[in-house]
């Protein structure tokens, strides 16, 4: 898994789907503040955290989660 923090969300998903030349990988967003919102412009988010961790190895099964906050905000 490379390491995606910083990243704008919409740069963080691409990195993760070039990974692998076949597979296809399903990466959920979160708010990183807990609140609900939905991150619907990707590129407005900025990634804080990341499951599995950077140098992680993953597969085709594994749960893919990038926590992001909007640009203007600072990661908790």
């Amino acid at each position: 898994m490379p390491d995606l923090r910083g990243e704008n969300l919409q740069v963080a998903q691409e990195a993760v789907q070039s990974v692998h030349d076949t597979a296809l990988f399903y990466t959920a967003s979160e708010n990183a503040t807990g609140r609900r919102r939905q991150q619907v412009t990707a590129s407005d988010w900025i990634l804080c955290s990341q499951v599995p961790a950077a140098g992680s190895t993953f597969d085709g099964d594994t749960l893919i989660t990038l926590q992001s906050v909007m640009v203007s905000e600072d990661c908790p």
